[in-house]
């Protein structure tokens, strides 16, 4: 038989990649996005010329797609170009934003018509075309820190409670 207090590091072991994930998704994607979106509403706006655009798909369980795209643009005589579209980068399934990203890029692109890009005041070779947050996507990522994060952190409660009443009872 396993002895108690051997048991209980093992559980508390078992809860860490359970934390892990739930603070990670929060630290490293959640906290982060949130940060961009408030910094950048003070970012200024410009318009840009529509270099290339693309709709990427990745298939596996499902698929997958990102919105890919260059474009250039002109501050007080200096020329730049940029490749960030929105403030979440990478390739995801959360809604329709990379399939209306990449309309909107290749529609302009083909009228040849520029878009709205926002870029920062005091570094103008940073900018992005979409600064709003994605709601759909933070939800889907909250799921990850709701579930995995709770879960990690019950299990580490419950544990930590149970051997507290063991210590308790008198044997």
């Amino acid at each position: 038989m396993v002895d108690k207090p051997k048991r209980k590091w093992a559980i508390l072991l078992f809860s860490l990649p359970f934390t892990g994930v739930g603070f990670g998704f929060l630290l490293f994607s959640i906290i982060p996005s949130l940060y961009d979106a408030v910094q950048m509403s003070d970012w200024h706006e410009t318009q840009a010329t529509v270099i290339s655009s693309e709709l990427k798909s990745y298939s596996g369980d499902s698929t997958t797609y990102e919105a890919v795209g260059s474009y250039s643009y002109s501050i007080a005589g200096q020329q730049y170009t940029g490749t960030r579209l929105g403030i979440s980068g990478g390739a995801d399934n959360v809604g329709d934003w990379h399939q209306r990203m990449s309309g909107k890029l290749s529609s302009a692109r083909n009228a040849q018509r520029p878009v709205s890009v926002y870029y920062k005041p005091n570094n103008p070779a940073a900018a992005l075309v979409d600064r709003s947050l994605r709601w759909n996507l933070l939800g889907f990522k909250m799921i990850f820190v709701l579930v995995f994060g709770g879960a990690g952190i019950c299990i580490f409660y419950l544990s930590i409670r149970q051997h507290n009443r063991i210590i308790d009872t008198p044997e």
